[in-house]
């Protein structure tokens, strides 16, 4: 009995789709994966912009760091590294630079910790990278050894 009624209700159906049917459901099919691509193509920009940004800190600790080691050979040629470093300096040859429009901007603050007038004893380096898309700022001290 029920095996009847299944087939005279599933096999034997002699109506079709509609072409309204068919077009709705396309029209819903079709909403649904555009809603569902602009989630990835957002999602790929911020990986992208992600990469960038990252870069673009990794730039700014390297250029850190050979401010400090300049700094310990000889503490008064530090400035002069800040003052010649760019993105075409020899220690970015290693990394392959996604975007050559990272601009460096770095400078050095004397501060005077102990208040005898001499500014001498720290120095704050701010390094700035920017790029086409949005910028970063990364702060570090030194101290005079």
């Amino acid at each position: 009995m029920v095996r009847k009624i299944f087939y005279s209700y599933f096999i034997n159906r002699e109506e079709a789709f509609t072409l309204i049917e068919i077009i709705m459901a396309i029209a819903i099919l079709s909403i649904i994966i555009i809603a569902s691509s602009q989630y990835y193509i957002n999602s790929i920009h911020f990986v992208n912009y992600s990469e960038i940004r990252s870069q673009a800190l990794l730039i700014a600790r390297i250029a850190i760091e050979e401010i400090k080691a300049a700094a310990v050979n000889n503490w008064d040629t530090a400035g002069d590294v800040a003052a010649v470093f760019s993105i075409e300096s020899p220690v970015f040859s290693s990394i392959d630079l996604l975007s050559n429009d990272y601009n460096i901007t770095i400078n050095l603050a004397e501060i005077d910790i102990d208040g005898d007038g001499n500014n001498d004893d720290l120095r704050e380096i701010t390094v700035n990278v920017s790029w086409e898309q949005g910028n970063l700022e990364l702060e570090s001290l030194i101290s005079k050894r």
